[in-house]
């Protein structure tokens, strides 16, 4: 019984650490330099992260970086198309 909860509780801590990875946004220190373009700014980076990938899920972009140039600052979307 015991060996089942650690097993399930580690492929739960396992799946959550994926999930966590893949959702993070590029983050950088410096703007970009052209062709990136600013979109949008957001003060959470997760939601910086979600914007830009799904304007690459809907073709609205081809890549994205999230962007914040320091502490108190808000992530910036930047794309390119």
């Amino acid at each position: 019984m015991k060996r089942r909860l650690l097993a399930t509780l580690a492929a739960l801590l396992a799946t959550f650490t994926v999930i966590l990875g893949s959702a993070s946004p590029a983050a950088a220190t410096e703007p970009p330099s052209p062709p990136w373009e600013i979109v949008a700014s957001y003060w959470n980076p997760g939601v910086c992260g979600n914007a830009g990938y799904t304007g690459v899920q809907a073709g609205q972009w081809q890549q994205y970086i999230c962007n914040r140039l320091g502490y108190g600052e808000p992530w910036d979307l930047w794309v390119l198309y």
